[in-house]
């Protein structure tokens, strides 16, 4: 037995474990709800109905359960108010029915009949009219033609219909509490991992149905092996007659004084191929933007890469002449557009999905604040005015190419890049002033910048199964480069006064900044999963990466006219090079109603930075230990419990 053991555990490199989510439901109240459910046509008792409780005001879900072998359901903890019951079985048309609750009440349905759908024609009786739902394991379906909306809604009006959905102004999607990344068009990307673009483009009345579900990791759906991790996703289902042939949708609005909001979304699909283009052009707000870069609008982001267990080294950022943020104030003028291409070749063995964007916006902002404040011996007001103009240009490029090599073998490759510009100018003004209105100081800063930023993230992903169920091997590259420079100005001069008006003390700052801040970072993991009975798994994983970053940041004071006086103490110059190595093992098991993993990753890194203005070095070298377990228990249809700890 040892000697079986120690010959297996040599197969194997270390282990990727997982995050799991943890979900609840909990209401505390006294009513209950119980029945039986029958077939009418058989006269038998209906088991796994799916019995839904929903309410009235706004259709939203508020629990559920599904009848027993018998036929029989019980709800209980109901809360009080007016309600549907929803019942929904496979090959049966929905039952409808009034559930209205006081504190303490206790419904006896008695028998809930269900009619099959072949003798709907002739017998079904709706007795009210609800969206469809459909419950299929941890599958929701929401049929989308049972909610009324008005002409040319678009899938983000359908959205904010649908029971447990919230979207934000933004298209920020929530669904059952959790945040939706996710929104597949027919189970593929639509437009990179953007949802906005798919919600808010496609027409309504396009979509079959709307399917909401907990999208495993692709480790865990390639390997068969449950790792616990799971993604709210969205998938629109289109109609069949909206798979093939040109649709869309456009939109032209204008008012006073001079404002417009155009868009326009045209679609070309034919099977499996799928050809799209949008544009948007608006003065009212509406930027092109998704709920991600909208965050980030006007922004020069910091570039400071992590890893666990690598450490963190930091690469530039903002300092006094950094972007700012689109943080309201203004109406921004906003163009944007897209293409989108995706298809299926050679019997679906061979994929491929692509996408362009184009986005740039302007927008002009500012305020006047007066604030006053009290003190217990005197009383003195702050007057602030502020003033900015941006701009942002940016293009992006996304694409994936898959091919199966064969029944085992399969071969992803992607590639994701960026270009952009972004111009800011801020200028503000601040004066303080005693009760009697005499000024004690004042502050004038002016800041203009520029920045420049590339992006360029390539993946190549192999993974093969072998005949051995459970035995797989994954092997993934990664390479990312990232640059941005920006050049800009500061300008900021303060005055102090004495009692009669006159200048006490004054400072300014008159500076020329750059930075250049660059990575470049090579990484290549191994992942091999073993099964040791049917329901046990090792899972082993080792990963490299080097990453080499350059962050510089030269500061210029004025002297004689010109931009020419170093600023030792606000210019910097460094280089960091990390090299990492990780590894760790893991034992999985998979049940039906629960899957558990522990295991631990070790790592070990070696860190170098260089000081070029001092022309000193540092290095380092530490190791870290990752502990990891987790467990996951599924309590029943779309309800899991979830414990994990991670050291």
């Amino acid at each position: 037995m040892k000697k079986k053991f120690t010959g297996f555990v040599r197969s194997f490199a270390f282990v990727l474990l997982c995050l799991f989510g943890f979900q609840q439901i909990s209401i505390a109240q006294s009513s209950s709800l119980k029945g039986t459910v029958i077939d009418t046509s058989e006269k038998k008792n209906l088991s796994n109905a799916v019995v839904a409780i929903l309410r009235k005001s706004d259709s939203v879900l508020i629990r559920f359960t599904r009848t027993d072998k018998d036929g029989k359901f019980s709800i209980t903890k109901l809360p009080q108010g007016a309600f549907f019951m929803l019942v929904t079985h496979p090959n049966y048309a929905d039952y409808f029915d009034n559930a209205d609750l006081d504190g303490n009440s206790e419904v006896d349905k008695k028998t809930v009949p269900m009619i099959t759908q072949s003798q709907l024609l002739e017998e079904v009786v709706v007795k009210q009219q609800l969206g469809a739902i459909r419950m299929k394991k941890d599958t929701t379906e929401f049929i989308a033609d049972s909610f009324k909306l008005a002409p040319n809604a678009t899938v983000e009006d359908l959205l904010r219909r649908l029971p447990g959905f919230q979207v934000d102004k933004d298209g920020k999607i929530k669904a059952q509490g959790e945040d939706v990344p996710k929104v597949l068009v027919d189970g593929e990307e639509f437009f990179g991992n953007d949802p906005t673009i798919a919600i808010q483009n496609i027409r309504a009345d396009n979509v079959e149905k709307v399917q909401l579900y907990d999208k495993k990791s692709d480790q865990a759906a390639f390997s068969g092996i449950d790792d616990g991790q799971r993604t709210k996703t969205v998938n629109l289902k289109l109609k069949e007659d909206k798979k093939n042939g040109f649709f869309g949708k456009a939109s032209v609005g204008g008012g006073l004084p001079d404002k417009f909001a155009n868009e326009v979304m045209i679609n070309a699909f034919k099977g499996k191929r799928k050809l799209a283009a949008f544009g948007v052009m608006a003065n009212t707000g509406k930027t092109g933007l998704d709920w991600n870069d909208q965050s980030n609008y006007g922004s020069q982001a910091e570039m400071i890469e992590t890893e666990e267990g690598s450490g963190m080294y930091y690469r530039g950022g903002g300092d006094d002449f950094g972007g700012s943020s689109y943080y309201g104030e203004g109406l921004p003028t906003g163009w944007a557009g897209g293409v989108h291409y995706s298809n299926k070749y050679n019997q679906a063995k061979n994929s491929l999905n692509g996408s362009y964007r184009f986005n740039k916006v302007n927008n002009i902002g500012g305020g006047l604040t007066t604030t006053q404040f009290i003190l217990p011996d005197s009383v003195y007001y702050q007057n602030q005015r502020g003033y900015n103009r941006q701009s942002r240009l940016r293009n992006a490029a996304n694409g994936s190419y898959e091919m199966q090599i064969d029944s085992f073998t399969t071969l992803k490759i992607t590639a994701n890049g960026s270009m952009g510009t972004t111009e800011n100018f801020n200028a503000n003004y601040t004066e303080s002033l005693s009760e009697e209105g005499i000024k004690a100081n004042q502050s004038d800063r002016q800041v203009i910048s520029k920045t420049d930023n590339q992006t360029l993230v390539t993946t190549a992903l192999l993974r093969k199964r072998f005949k051995k169920a459970g035995r797989t091997l994954s092997l993934n590259f990664n390479q990312s480069y990232k640059n941005d420079e920006s050049n800009g100005f500061l300008y900021s001069d303060n005055q102090y006064f004495n009692q009669d008006n006159s200048l006490r003390s004054r400072d300014s700052i008159n500076q020329k900044k750059a930075n250049n801040n660059s990575v470049m970072t090579l990484a290549g993991k191994l992942v091999v999963t073993e099964a040791l009975t049917k329901s046990l798994f090792i899972e082993a994983n080792y990963s490299i990466a080097n990453s080499s970053s350059h962050s510089e940041r030269v500061t210029l004071g004025l002297l004689i006219g010109k931009y020419e006086n170093y600023v030792d103490s606000l210019s910097t110059d460094y280089e960091f090079n990390v090299l990492t190595n990780r590894g760790g093992l893991s034992f999985k098991m998979n049940k039906k109603k629960f899957n558990f993993s522990v295991g631990s990753d070790i790592s070990n890194s070696n860190f170098k930075q260089k000081d070029l203005v001092q022309d000193t070095v540092l290095t380092y070298n530490y190791l870290n230990l990752f502990p990891r377990a987790n467990l996951n228990y599924n309590l029943g249809p779309q309800r899991r419990l979830g414990f994990y700890y991670n050291g």
